[in-house]
């Protein structure tokens, strides 16, 4: 069969209601992305996370999106300054080297999202949520975050002072009067409202930070709902209430202790009881659908824990759901160009 039969044969296909995606429509809404490595640890105890990025990329990450049709450039890593020092703040840990690095890393995001590109973030640890949040606000920016806590401590409430347990409290106004002002974010104003902001996946939630998630009224849906009512049916509903016109910027903050231990071993706090990778996938899934993805982080990746078979596991749980972020199809993908399959080679016929 010719070149030209198949790509006619692949165009009908493309456009019958069978269920396979329209070949001109692989690539819904921004086809540029624009990877960050935010090498950062300083937002709790553990060391490692800050080679996050290194091994991220390290899977081919980059190489496996251009494959799915983007436009995919690094920007390398934010590094924090050697001028910068921890200090205390209470029992805030390292609040300078936290705050001035994420006021760094919010103007590069900002770099790369008015460049016309999707923000790639890769962290380090999920304190980074601060920068790039902010980096990425504007007036209509609806947040989604994953991940098994919903990070809304604050300085008066956190018990263990790391800033990675905080990150969502400083970006969301009704927040400020319960923080005091640490040194490093004098920078810093929070740009989101309660109702800007959705959690998903929550099982491992303070109990203050219960009370805080019901007295502001943030929107949340734990392990529980997800059991009870199905990933599509949360995810339906977590949409709905964001992005209701479908019209709405979105940035997804997803931490990959979110993930049962079993799927993702490698990280701070694993714990039993996650999402399984499938509901996961599911998840990046129907949000790419939206086409109104503006970025990304993915936080919390630490191949300093666990054996080599755990870290690999860890990090083929994060490639699979970053390219589902951003198109790839379970269900298999369409050739990107049609007339790019190559003429087939003629076959001798067998004599008898």
């Amino acid at each position: 069969m010719s070149s030209q039969k198949i790509a006619s044969f692949l165009q009908r296909i493309a456009t019958n209601r069978s269920g396979i995606r329209d070949i001109s429509s692989r690539v819904v809404g921004n086809r540029k992305i624009g990877i960050l490595g935010a090498p950062t640890d300083k937002g709790q105890a553990r060391t490692g996370t800050n080679r996050g990025p290194e091994v991220i990329r390290s899977t081919g990450i980059s190489q496996q999106l251009q494959e799915l049709g983007l436009d995919v450039k690094d920007f390398g890593d934010v590094t924090p300054d050697d001028s910068w020092t921890g200090d205390k703040f209470d029992i805030i840990k390292n609040p300078t080297i936290v705050g001035r690095y994420c006021q760094k890393l919010s103007q590069r995001v900002r770099e790369v999202v008015d460049s016309g590109r999707v923000c790639l973030s890769l962290g380090g640890d999920h304190s980074i949520g601060i920068g790039t949040v902010l980096g990425n606000s504007r007036p209509d920016l609806g947040v989604i975050w994953v991940g098994s806590h919903p990070d809304v401590n604050t300085t008066y409430t956190t018990r263990s002072g790391h800033i990675h347990g905080m990150p969502a409290s400083f970006v969301i106004k009704e927040m400020v009067k319960y923080n005091e002002r640490l040194p490093g974010f004098e920078w810093m104003e929070p740009r989101l409202t309660a109702r800007d902001v959705v959690f998903i996946g929550l099982r491992q939630v303070d109990p203050m930070e219960r009370l805080i998630l019901q007295k502001i009224g943030i929107k949340a849906y734990s392990m529980q709902e997800i059991d009870r009512l199905g990933m599509k049916e949360v995810v339906g509903r977590a949409l709905e209430y964001i992005n209701p016109r479908g019209d709405r910027p979105l940035h997804v903050s997803f931490d990959i202790d979110v993930l049962d231990r079993l799927v993702a071993p490698s990280t701070g706090t694993p714990s039993a009881g996650g999402l399984s990778l499938r509901e996961a996938l599911y998840l990046a899934e129907e949000i790419y659908e939206t086409g109104q993805l503006t970025a990304l982080d993915l936080v919390e990746v630490n191949p300093d824990l666990g054996s080599e078979s755990d870290v690999n596991n860890t990090l083929e749980a994060a490639k699979q759901v970053l390219l589902s972020f951003f198109g790839s199809n379970r269900g298999g993908d369409l050739p990107l160009d049609v007339h790019s399959i190559p003429e087939p080679v003629e076959r001798n016929t067998l004599q008898q």
